[in-house]
Parts: structure tokens; C-alpha cells; sequence
């Protein structure tokens, strides 16, 4: 039974092996076989497109994230070593709130990728 066995693995194995090899002389594309997978990922389209769209929405806030902490920092840097005027308008309330809402922003999306 084990020749067998053997003898039908081998028969499978050049079998497919000369699939693949006449698969790419017949013609079959890369294009033919990006087709079938799109149809296959057809039923996910939303799901897909979801987790595009917050893979981009994080990665857009982790980009902006440092570069609008280094714009508080030194926003609030000038206020601490200017002398206080009657027309300031920093407000560390507002600034750390701004911070804060981006983080959260990062963060639901993540949760919700």
C-alpha cells in the first residue's frame, strides 16, 4: 500500500507541477489572477473599504500628532518668557483639549480597525 501511495503522490505532484508550468505558457496573466481575487473579495467590499479608510484616518493623526504637540510646546514655551499683555490669546485649556481630541481620534480608530 505504501508504493502505492508513494506512486500516487508523485502523480500528483508532477501533475500540478506541470499545471503551473503550462498555467504561465497559456497565458494566464497577473491580471487575470488580481480579477479572480477582487471577485472573491467581492462580500467584504465594506469591510475593506472601512479599514482603508480608518488605516488612513490614524495614520494621518499619528503624522500631525508630533507636529502639533511641538506647536503647543512652543506656543506655550513664548507665553511662559514673554510678559503677560491685555490681548493674550493662549489658552493652555483649549490647547491641551485640541492635543487630547486628536489622541482620541487616533485611538478610535484603531479601535475601530
Amino acid at each position: 500500500i505504501s508504493t502505492t501511495k508513494a506512486a500516487v503522490i508523485k502523480q500528483y505532484q508532477e501533475h500540478h507541477l506541470s499545471q503551473i508550468n503550462s498555467s504561465s505558457s497559456t497565458g494566464i496573466t497577473d491580471f487575470q489572477t488580481v480579477e479572480k481575487l477582487f471577485q472573491l473579495a467581492r462580500p467584504e467590499l465594506p469591510l475593506i473599504i472601512s479599514a482603508a479608510g480608518t488605516l488612513l484616518l490614524t495614520s494621518s493623526v499619528t503624522l500631525i500628532l508630533p507636529t502639533a504637540s511641538g506647536i503647543i510646546l512652543d506656543s506655550a514655551i513664548l507665553h511662559a518668557t514673554t510678559p503677560p499683555s491685555s490681548s493674550s490669546t493662549f489658552s493652555p485649556l483649549l490647547l491641551t483639549s485640541g492635543l487630547f481630541s486628536l489622541t482620541l481620534l487616533a485611538g478610535t480608530g484603531v479601535y475601530a480597525r
